[in-house]
């Protein structure tokens, strides 16, 4: 079907999604398809790989699975099972519509799929998906995927109207932001920072490479850069060293949708960066000296790393590095986030990137900018977005009651 390719074009360069939201709607889609139609063979001629679906007997119940069978080579390849109540990438089906962000619906024609796309099939799709043990909000993401791409072929006169607008959603439960208090994250910056586990540990009495100080500190401040402006996980993995402009103590974030804007820096967590960028040209040399060792055929063993050069090439401004030297990722924020914080007094539960998102705007709500404000440093699209802040101003309210009410001094 020529319009999903169209779609996704769209999705990227009309609504300017991020790659990865292109291929998740991409993927809600082939899985709702999939449902439709889950008995067509999907059968490629030229590359003589064929999809069966096979039921397998687990014991505890019976399980579908997908086995995409290459019948030249007599190679099978199991999908990993689906992770129930996620919207990860995988995480929207089993079946052989996964693949390239190119790929067509094999085997479909555009009548078969407009065909798909009316109210009783949506609303059995939507009863396989709970049946699936999905929750709530997987759900109602699967149907936002579904509906732009019917509000698409509306817009283009292939479909009369959206379906999915008849659909009765299931309701999500409220999910409280958790959020650490800025006296226990105090804590953690008091302490200084842990040089030896940062990098590799050294007990021959030493000083401490330019490699392990550098992790150690720049550890330290992806705490402070989160926590210091709420940024996003994906936000802090792509920053640039241009992005920060210290002398007007201010940061460029191109966030969502590639929408930009700028982020006050308070005046110690400049200092920090100041320190920061002196010690990763340090490590930038370190790093560049055994990487011409490991490029030449030297020290055995020793890792190719990352060079960065100075014509400025994608990934050689990137402000945060590995240890090897290359731009963060974001699984490599996380470990970060949850090695820093684990052992702190007071901090328990998860610790991700993100929670120190919700402790930035919590703080900044108890301490009186307005949600206005905040939705701004945040880079939400909508009030809603940021109103979900609101009641975990509960115990600042709590102090004020009993501060304030007479009955509440007794």
């Amino acid at each position: 079907m020529g319009s999903f390719n169209d779609f996704l074009d769209y999705l990227q360069v009309k609504r300017r999604y991020s790659e990865r939201t292109v291929r998740l709607y991409g993927d809600a889609v082939r899985d709702f398809l999939k449902h439709v139609y889950p008995e067509k063979l999907m059968v490629n001629s030229g590359a003589g790989v064929r999809a069966e679906r096979l039921m397998v007997n687990s014991g505890a119940g019976v399980r579908a699975e997908r086995l995409a069978v290459n019948s030249g080579a007599g190679v099978r390849a199991e999908r990993p099972a689906v992770n129930p109540g996620t919207f990860e990438e995988g995480a929207l089906g089993d079946g052989a519509f996964e693949g390239s962000r190119d790929a067509e619906f094999p085997g479909f024609s555009d009548e078969e799929v407009l065909e798909a796309l009316r109210f009783p099939l949506i609303r059995g799709y939507v009863a396989s998906l709970l049946d699936r043990n999905l929750d709530a909000r997987t759900v109602n993401l699967h149907l936002s995927a579904l509906s732009t791409f019917c509000n698409y072929l509306v817009k283009q006169g292939k479909l009369h109207s959206n379906p999915v607008k008849e659909i009765v959603r299931p309701k999500e439960k409220k999910r409280l932001p958790s959020f650490y208090t800025p006296d226990i994250l105090e804590k953690y910056f008091e302490s200084p920072p842990d040089i030896e586990s940062a990098g590799t540990a050294d007990n021959s009495g030493k000083p401490a490479s330019a490699k392990t100080v550098y992790c150690a500190v720049r550890n330290r401040l992806i705490v402070a850069l989160l926590f210091g402006t709420g940024l996003r996980r994906a936000e802090a993995a792509s920053l640039r060293t241009g992005d920060i402009d210290l002398s007007r103590k201010t940061i460029n974030i191109i966030g969502k949708g590639n929408k930009q804007r700028m982020i006050p820096l308070p005046d110690s967590l400049c200092q920090e960066i100041e320190d920061y960028l002196l010690l990763r040209d340090e490590f930038i040399s370190e790093v560049c000296s055994s990487g011409a060792l490991a490029r030449s055929g030297g020290q055995s063993g020793e890792e190719k790393v990352f060079l960065p050069d100075a014509g400025g090439r994608p990934g050689t401004d990137a402000f945060f590095l590995t240890d090897s030297g290359k731009p963060v990722y974001l699984e490599f924020l996380n470990r970060v986030v949850k090695s820093e914080l684990s052992g702190i007094e007071g901090i328990s539960g998860r610790k991700t990137p993100h929670t120190l998102r919700h402790s930035y705007a919590t703080a900044l709500l108890n301490n009186g900018a307005d949600l206005n404000s905040i939705k701004e440093v945040l880079g939400h699209s909508s009030l809603a977005a940021t109103e979900v802040y609101t009641h975990n101003s509960f115990e600042k309210l709590k102090e004020i009651y009993k501060t304030a009410h007479p009955r509440a001094k007794e």
